[in-house]
C-alpha cells in the first residue's frame, strides 16, 4: 500500500523548503508601512489594500505586503516551532527513561504535567502562566515563552515514551539482553534506541504540528514571542508583535475580518498548511517505520549504534575506569547505589496509564473485547481455589495492562493465557477456526469417593471486593458503607460440592439450591472473532482442594503482582482504569440482572459501543464523561436504579429552585428562602446551554420508564452531579433577560410542592390527615398509629422516598390478610442464560388489633421508585388505596452495588420485583386510579393540584369538608 502521508508530506515539505531558499528573492526586501497609496488620477486609498497584482494576497492596516511577510517570516516562524519541539524532546527522553520504573521524581513530574494539561486546555495554562507580572514584565520574556509552551508538551510525550519503555522491558530479548551482562547504558544503546528512534522521529513531527497550533491559538490572545508596547493613547496601550511574522497577521486580524477578511485568511492558511505538513509527516513516518520489520529497523540504526560503542569504549569507559578506582569516588558511588536501591532494571508492575500508541483501535477493541469475555467466563464460572481468593478489581487492571498492547491474535491468545492460566489451569484458548476435541471429564476420578465436583453457585451476587472499601470510604460515603454491610448478607456467592459417586450434594458446603451442572457442561464460545475458549463448568477437588500437586506457584507471583495495585486511589482519568471499569461492570450486569425475560437488549453490541468511545480516543476521556459512557452503556437495562457514583455524588448539593417543564419551557416553580430566582422566571440557558435540550438530552440519557426519567432529569437539573459549584442562568423575568449565579449549597432540593419537610404528619380537619413518606420521622409516626385510630381520611404521599420504615403503618390498614409485593433473587448458575429459578419471598401481613376505619388515597408519580412502589403497589394490588396522581417510576427489587476502581460504583436492580398478582412490575409501575397532571397556572400558584384533588374524592366519599393545608 503506497504510503500517501509521507509521499504528501514530503512534497510539502520540499515547497516549504524552496519558499525559503527561492521566495526572498521573489518577495519584497523592504516590509516597510505603505498606509496610503496614490494615484495618477490624484485618487488615493488608505491601508489595508485587498489582493491585487501589486500585492497578490492584500496588504495589512499598515499596508505591508503579507506575500512578502509569509515568505521572510517562515524561516522565523519554523525555528521557533522546531526550537520549541526539540526542547520539548530533550526534556521529555530523560524524563521517560528515568521515569521507566514507573517510580520516582521524573514519574511523577511526567504523570502530573500529563494529567495537568490534560484536563486543563493548553492554551489556558500558557495564559495564565504568561499573564503573570513577572514572565509578562520579564526582560527574558520570549526565552521564558518558549520554556513554557515547550514544558506544556512534556508530560504527554514524557508519558508516550515512558510507556514504549515499559513494554519493551517486558520483551522476551530484554530479558536476554540483561542476563547476557549488559549494563543500562549498553541495554539503552543497543536494545532501547533502535526500537525507540522510529518513534522519536515520527512523534517529533507530530508534536512540532501541535506546537504549531498553540502557538496559531497564542497569537489570537494577543501572545507573541517577541513583542512591544504600542500606546495608542493617554492610558490606552497594546502589546503587538515585534517581528515581521505569521503569527502577528493571524492576530491583527482578529479586528479586521469583517473589513479585510484576507488579513487572519492567509496567514491562517499558511499556519495550517505548516501544521498539516508536520502531521502529515509524523503519521507518514510512524506508518513506514511499522511496515518494516524490526530486522530492517535495527539494520537502519546499526551505524548509530556502532558510533556510540565507540564513543563509549573509545572515549569514555577509560576515564570512567581510572575515576572510580579512586577510594572517595568508590564510596560515594556505593552509597548512591543504597539510596536508590529501588531503581531496578526491569520495571515493577504498576496499572500502567494510557494504552498502547503502537496498536491500532482495531487491535485494540479486539484485544478488549476477548478479556471482557473472558473475564466474566472465568471470574463467575469457573469454580478454582483461586478464582475465589483473587481480587477481580485489582485484576481487571492487571489483566488489561497484560494485554491491550497484543499486536496480533496469536500474541493476544499467548498474553491471555499468561493472564488466566494461574486462575484457571484448564482453560483452553483457540484460534476461531481451529479444531479441537471435544471434553471429556476424568471418570475414573469422577467415580472415586475421594473426589467431588465443584462449580459455583449464586443467589443474587456477593461482591467481596466491596469489603476492601470500606476503611477508606469517609462520613460523606456513609450510603455506600450500609449498602456494602446490607448487601453482604443478602446475596450469596458460593462454590458448592458434589459426589458424582454419590449422587448428591456434599456436606462440606451447603448448596443454595438444587441445580448443579452436567460433567459435560463446559463453557464453549467466541471471545472475539478470532478466538474460542474451552472451559469446564465444574472441577474436581480432592479433600476441599482444586489445587493439583500443592501450591500454585504462578498463582502466588500473580497475587504478590496485584497486591501491589491501589485500587481506591486509582485514577479514573486512566484509559486502563476506564476500560477495566467498564469490563467489570458490563460483566456483573450481563450476568445478574434479574429482568433480560423483559428488557431486550444486546449487551454485547453495548460493549462493543462503549469501548469505541474509550479505545484510542482522540482526547483523554474525562472523569465526568467516562461516567456518560457508563451510564449510555446501562441506560437500555430500563432500569430506573441505574446509578453511576463518585465522591462528589455523595458530597453533591442542590440549588435553591426546582423547575417544571411546561409548553416547552423550564419555569421556575419552587424556590428557597434565600434563592435570587422567583416563582415564574423562565430560565433560558443553564452555563451557556439551552436549558430545554439540556433536560430532554439528560433525559433521553437516562434509564428507566419514561415518566421516572422526566423526573430525574429536572432532579439533577439542580444537583451538583459533576463538582461544578456554581451555575450561570440566563432567565426571562417580566420581560427582561438576566444573568443569575447560582451555587449549589443546599443539603436537599427544594420541595416542588412547597411541602414543609417539618410536617411529616399534620391534620387536615373534618377527621382527613395527612402522611409524607418524604418527611415523616419515627416520633411523628408514632404519634400518627394512635392519632388514626379515629380518622375517616387518610392521604398517603408517595411522591418521593421513604424517610423510614413505614412497615408498622401496614399492620393497621385492614382487618384482613394481604400481601406486599414479591421479592424474588435469582438463582444463577450458567453463563448466558436465564436464571435457573428465583428465591421468592412475598411478605404477609396479618392484621393487628386496633385497625384503621378509613378512606386511604395515595399520592404516586414518577419519582416513587423502588421501596416507595413497594408501598403503593401493596395499597394498590391489594384494593386498600384510591391511586391519585400519575404513574410510578417502575424500578423495583433491592440494588446491587458495584465498588470500582478509583472509588467509583455503580448501581442496579438485583431482584426480581412482580405485582402482588403476580404479573410484570418493571417497567410498567403502578397505575393510578384517578390521572392528575400539573398544570402551569397551579404550579405558579403554589398549588399542590394532586392533593386538592385527594381531598375532594375524600370529601365526596366521607361527606364532609376538609381544608387544603
Amino acid at each position: 500500500m503506497k504510503n500517501w502521508y509521507l509521499r504528501i508530506g514530503v512534497l510539502l515539505s520540499f515547497l516549504l523548503g524552496c519558499t525559503m531558499l527561492i521566495g526572498p528573492s521573489v518577495a519584497n526586501t523592504e516590509l516597510e508601512p505603505q498606509r496610503i497609496r496614490f494615484y495618477s488620477t490624484s485618487e488615493f486609498e488608505k491601508a489595508p489594500f485587498p489582493p491585487s497584482t501589486e500585492s497578490p494576497l492584500g496588504t495589512d492596516a499598515d499596508g505591508i505586503d503579507i506575500f512578502s511577510v509569509l515568505i521572510h517570516g517562515l524561516d522565523d516562524t519554523l525555528g521557533v516551532i522546531l526550537l520549541i519541539t526539540m526542547m520539548t524532546f530533550l526534556m521529555a527522553i530523560p524524563l521517560a527513561f528515568l521515569a521507566s520504573n514507573q517510580r520516582g521524581l521524573a514519574h511523577w513530574i511526567i504523570q502530573g504535567l500529563s494529567y495537568l494539561f490534560s484536563s486543563l486546555p493548553p492554551i489556558l495554562a500558557v495564559v495564565l502562566i504568561l499573564s503573570t507580572p513577572y514572565v509578562d514584565s520579564s526582560p527574558i520574556r520570549k526565552e521564558l515563552m518558549i520554556l513554557t509552551v515547550a514544558i506544556v508538551g512534556v508530560g504527554r510525550v514524557g508519558y508516550l515514551f515512558q510507556q514504549q519503555i515499559v513494554q519493551l522491558s517486558r520483551k522476551e530479548y530484554m530479558h536476554a539482553g540483561l542476563i547476557l551482562g549488559n549494563n543500562p547504558f549498553q541495554m539503552y544503546i543497543r536494545h532501547y534506541l533502535p526500537n525507540l528512534w522510529p518513534s522519536f522521529i515520527s512523534n517529533f513531527f507530530l508534536e512540532a504540528g501541535r506546537v504549531t497550533l498553540l502557538a496559531g491559538q497564542l497569537a489570537l490572545f494577543f501572545y507573541f514571542f517577541k513583542q512591544k508596547l504600542v500606546i495608542k493613547d493617554v492610558g490606552d496601550y497594546e502589546w503587538q508583535s515585534a517581528d515581521f511574522d505569521w503569527l502577528s497577521f493571524l492576530a491583527s486580524g482578529r479586528t479586521e475580518i469583517i473589513h479585510a477578511f484576507w488579513i487572519p485568511l492567509f496567514p491562517a492558511l499558511a499556519i495550517a498548511i505548516l501544521m498539516i505538513t508536520f502531521q502529515l509527516l509524523g503519521e507518514g513516518l510512524r506508518l513506514k517505520f511499522h511496515s518494516k520489520s524490526a530486522k530492517q529497523q535495527n539494520r537502519i540504526f546499526h551505524h548509530a549504534q556502532l558510533f556510540f560503542e565507540g564513543m563509549w569504549f573509545d572515549h569514555v569507559r577509560a576515564p570512567l575506569i581510572k575515576l572510580v578506582k579512586n577510594p572517595m569516588v568508590l564510596s560515594l558511588v556505593c552509597l548512591s547505589i543504597l539510596i536508590s536501591n529501588s531503581s531496578q532494571p526491569i520495571p515493577a508492575f504498576t496499572p500502567a496509564s494510557g494504552t498502547n500508541s503502537w496498536v491500532d483501535k482495531e487491535r485494540q477493541l479486539a484485544n478488549v473485547t476477548a478479556f471482557a469475555q473472558l473475564y466474566g467466563y472465568v471470574r463467575f464460572f469457573h469454580p478454582s481455589d483461586e478464582v475465589e481468593e483473587v481480587d477481580w478489581n485489582q485484576f481487571a487492571l492487571y489483566g488489561m495492562e497484560k494485554i491491550i498492547g497484543s499486536k496480533n491474535e496469536q500474541e493476544l491468545k499467548e498474553n491471555l493465557e499468561m493472564v488466566f492460566h494461574p486462575v484457571a489451569p484448564t482453560l483452553k484458548i483457540y484460534q476461531a477456526d481451529e479444531e479441537y476435541e471435544r471434553f471429556l471429564p476424568d471418570y475414573k476420578k469422577l467415580r472415586d469417593p475421594e473426589y467431588e465436583l465443584v462449580a459455583w453457585q449464586y443467589k443474587g451476587l456477593n461482591i467481596k471486593e466491596n469489603l476492601s472499601f470500606l476503611p477508606f470510604l469517609t462520613e460523606e460515603e456513609a450510603q455506600d458503607k450500609l449498602f456494602i454491610d446490607i448487601l453482604n448478607l443478602e446475596y450469596k456467592s458460593k462454590r458448592v460440592y458434589y459426589s458424582f459417586s454419590n449422587g448428591k450434594f456434599s456436606l462440606r458446603t451447603r448448596q443454595l439450591f438444587s441445580d448443579f451442572p452436567k460433567e459435560t457442561d463446559v463453557i464453549e464460545e467466541p471471545i472475539n472473532e478470532e478466538l474460542k475458549i474451552q472451559l469446564p463448568l465444574f472441577l474436581l477437588a480432592q479433600q476441599g482442594t482444586t489445587t493439583r500437586d500443592g501450591e500454585n506457584e504462578e498463582f502466588i507471583k500473580l497475587q504478590n503482582q496485584l497486591k501491589r495495585i491501589d485500587v481506591f486511589s486509582a485514577d479514573t482519568m486512566d484509559p486502563i482504569v476506564q476500560l477495566s471499569n467498564t469490563v467489570i461492570v458490563w460483566n456483573i450486569v450481563k450476568y445478574f440482572y434479574p429482568y433480560y425475560d423483559i428488557v431486550e437488549v444486546d449487551m454485547n453490541q453495548q460493549l462493543t459501543d462503549s469501548l469505541k468511545e474509550l479505545v484510542h480516543p482522540a482526547n483523554y476521556v474525562s472523569h465526568v464523561e467516562f461516567k456518560r459512557v457508563l451510564e449510555k452503556m446501562l441506560r437500555p437495562l430500563n432500569d430506573g436504579h441505574i446509578n453511576v457514583t463518585d465522591k462528589q455524588y455523595h458530597k453533591g448539593k442542590y440549588l435553591p429552585f426546582w423547575a417544571d417543564v411546561f409548553d416547552g419551557e423550564v419555569v421556575i416553580t419552587a424556590v428557597s428562602e434565600d434563592s435570587p430566582f422567583k416563582v415564574g422566571d423562565v430560565i433560558v440557558k443553564r452555563s451557556g446551554e439551552p436549558a430545554l435540550k439540556w433536560i430532554n438530552e439528560t433525559i433521553n440519557r437516562g434509564s428507566g420508564t419514561l415518566h421516572f426519567r422526566e423526573h430525574i432529569a429536572l432532579s439533577w437539573f439542580v444537583f451538583d452531579r459533576d463538582g461544578r459549584g456554581e451555575e450561570l442562568f440566563t432567565v426571562i423575568r417580566d420581560g427582561q433577560q438576566l444573568e443569575i449565579k447560582a451555587i449549589y449549597h443546599l443539603s436537599t432540593s427544594v420541595d416542588r410542592f412547597n411541602r414543609s419537610s417539618t410536617e411529616g404528619f399534620k391534620y387536615l380537619g373534618n377527621d382527613i390527615y395527612y402522611l409524607n413518606f418524604d418527611y415523616i420521622t419515627e416520633e411523628q409516626l408514632e404519634i400518627a398509629l394512635k392519632e388514626l385510630q379515629h380518622a375517616r381520611g387518610i392521604i398517603f404521599d408517595l411522591r418521593s422516598y421513604p424517610a423510614i420504615d413505614m412497615s408498622p403503618l401496614l399492620y393497621k390498614l385492614s382487618d384482613e390478610t394481604y400481601y406486599t409485593m414479591p421479592m424474588n433473587v435469582p438463582y444463577i448458575m450458567y453463563p448466558n442464560a436465564l436464571p435457573v429459578e428465583f428465591d421468592r419471598n412475598i411478605g404477609i401481613i396479618s392484621p393487628k388489633p386496633e385497625t384503621f376505619k378509613s378512606k386511604y388515597v395515595a399520592l404516586i408519580d414518577g419519582s416513587c421508585i423502588s421501596s416507595c412502589e413497594t408501598y403503593a403497589e401493596t395499597f394498590k394490588g391489594n384494593g386498600l388505596a384510591t391511586m391519585i396522581g400519575g404513574p410510578t417510576a417502575g424500578t423495583n427489587g433491592a440494588i446491587n452495588l458495584i465498588k470500582l476502581p478509583g472509588n467509583m460504583g455503580v448501581w442496579f436492580t438485583a431482584m426480581q420485583a412482580l405485582s402482588v398478582d403476580g404479573s410484570q412490575h418493571h417497567m410498567v409501575g403502578v397505575q393510578p386510579d384517578i390521572i392528575v397532571e400539573r398544570t402551569r397556572e397551579g404550579a405558579l400558584e403554589g398549588r399542590d393540584e394532586q392533593l386538592e384533588a385527594a381531598l375532594e374524592y375524600l370529601m365526596e366519599e366521607i361527606g364532609s369538608q376538609g381544608q387544603v393545608p
